[in-house]
């Protein structure tokens, strides 16, 4: 259910960021408009009123006129000086004189190069972001009957002219309904974006799939070995894998080494071709759960996965070493001493004894020397003599020799205990 609300929050997001990508695409619109503020006689009924007159620079003004207009940017994208075709005009026809003209911005930063020809003011191109206003003042001499404002640029082919009363304070791209929309769509989809990370990412200490590191054999793993998340098991994790290279006839042993009494994780073990390594699975509910050393049968690269064992809880942490534990091998006579020493976790030395049919001899060890390993006995055709593994401490090993032949003895460490031992022969009387 919780990855269901997911996806629909993740297809939330995107229709509302794709809604307000064509929504905003769509209402983008480029416009210049014009709006007539003032038109003011400066004096009225002068006939028949001598003596009165209005004089500007030497010359007497007859019907004076103070026009005020606004040109505005009314779309809701910039209107660069490349972008125009032809030059904003404010003609006044009619037959008048233009006697004087100015012109300021609001921002105070926008300007216009004003020319003053016959009837026509003209305003060059200006730059005009959204909403920014050119306020243009014109002394007329005459009967005004309009005034026009033309031009022309990319996205727009004339001015229109604006109804209603001046702008007065600035008015932004976020009053019009169509930026409301927009603003909407996009808050939707950034809620539902938030809440689907809110909800999918892991969290700290969660991981809600497989991590994977690379190692070497003689590594250790432990938490943030060898990289960040490694070594730990937390609610919500699938498991972890290494990945490391090896030799064919490698002999490797993965030590648990941390040996947690509430805690045995499940180990396996694949070839890079997704083929199991026979033989290897450890899997505790409580101690240690170091797997049995196994043989590798090909090169190439192996994975190690960690995962959580059947009766486990989580969150818990974990700690292995990779070893290459390799076979000491050696031939010995029936009646010889035997000086052997485990040098390292996993250690195994195997010995080959020539025997002849009817031979009885027993080895003892030496408790001298500390080390108590276990062993194993075949025969010459491959089969173990006796109940298998046992541990030298408990009895001595025990070699009737019921055939000739080859004789393999296996002595191997206990619970990665490493050290010296030694065996010593012991002849037996036939029974």
């Amino acid at each position: 259910m919780e990855m269901f609300l997911g996806v629909l929050g993740a297809v939330v997001g995107i229709l509302g960021l794709v809604l307000a990508f064509l929504s905003h695409r769509r209402h983008q619109r480029t416009r210049i408009g014009y709006r007539l503020v003032a038109d003011s006689h400066l004096v009225q009924n002068m006939d028949g009123i001598e003596n009165l007159g209005i004089h500007y620079d030497g010359r007497v003004l007859s019907r004076p006129r103070l026009m005020v207009l606004e040109i505005i940017n009314a779309g809701n994208v910039a209107v660069r000086r490349e972008d125009y075709q032809d030059d904003l005009k404010a003609t006044f026809p009619g037959g008048v004189e233009i006697v004087w003209s100015s012109v300021h911005g609001t921002p105070s930063s926008v300007t216009a190069d004003v020319r003053v020809a016959a009837d026509t003011v003209e305003l060059g191109r200006p730059l005009l972001n959204a909403q920014d206003v050119l306020t243009l003042q014109v002394l007329v001499n005459g009967d005004v009957t309009g005034v026009e404002i033309t031009g022309r640029a990319a996205g727009f082919s004339e001015v229109e002219r604006l109804a209603g009363p001046s702008t007065g304070v600035r008015r932004g791209l976020l009053g019009s309904p169509s930026s409301i929309a927009l603003v909407t769509l996009m808050s939707i989809a950034l809620i539902a974006t938030a809440w689907l990370v809110y909800k999918l990412w892991p969290a700290t200490g969660e991981k809600n799939e497989v991590q994977k590191f690379t190692v070497d054999v003689g590594d250790m793993i432990a938490k943030g070995r060898p990289g960040k998340g490694a070594g730990e098991l937390v609610t919500g994790s699938t498991a972890d894998e290494y990945t490391f290279s090896a030799q064919k006839g490698m002999r490797l042993y993965v030590q648990q080494l941390d040996c947690d009494h509430t805690f045995g994780p499940a180990l396996s073990l694949r070839h890079a071709n997704g083929e199991r390594v026979p033989n290897f699975s450890s899997e505790s509910t409580a101690g240690c759960a170091s797997a049995k050393p196994v043989e590798l049968e090909k090169p190439g690269h192996y994975t190690l996965r960690v995962a959580q064992g059947a009766l486990s809880s989580l969150p818990q942490t974990y700690s292995f070493k990779l070893w290459d534990a390799p076979v000491g091998k050696r031939n010995i006579g029936l009646k010889n001493e035997i000086k052997g020493s485990i040098e390292q976790p996993g250690g195994r030395d195997e010995f080959t004894i020539d025997a002849e049919a009817g031979d009885r001899i027993a080895f003892d060890l030496n408790p001298d020397k500390g080390l108590q390993p276990k062993w194993s006995l075949r025969n010459p055709d491959g089969r173990e003599i006796g109940e298998g593994d046992r541990f030298l401490y408990a009895d001595p090993i025990d070699l009737n020799a019921d055939e000739s032949g080859k004789y393999k003895l296996v002595v191997e460490s206990e619970q990665d205990t490493t050290g010296d031992y030694v065996l010593l022969p012991r002849s037996k009387k036939n029974s």
